[in-house]
């Protein structure tokens, strides 16, 4: 069972697995201190496939496909993976 986000920043990163039906990543994401979404739209491919590798998705093209995907769409609208009340966001989930 994936865990809840327990900030912001973790909350980002849940709707952007959630998003691209890769929410199992999740808990793998948080242990490796994955938690920063704009982290991983600012890395270089290396830098990418590095993270990619660490969280066990590089075995798995499609999935990172998914993903990077479900970031640039986060990049275009941020707004639909952000919540300004993250109480309330984790209540709902």
């Amino acid at each position: 069972m994936t865990s809840q986000p327990t900030n912001e920043s973790e909350l980002q990163l849940y709707r952007v697995l959630q998003r691209a039906n890769l929410l199992s990543y999740y808990d793998t994401f948080i242990c490796q201190g994955g938690d920063d979404v704009q982290q991983l739209c600012e890395a270089g491919e290396e830098e990418f496939l590095e993270i990619m590798a660490l969280v066990g998705m590089a075995s798995k093209p499609l999935h990172v496909r998914r993903l990077q995907k479900a970031l640039q769409e986060w990049v275009s609208n941020p707004g639909t993976h952000r919540t300004l009340n993250f109480t309330s966001a984790v209540r709902v989930n």
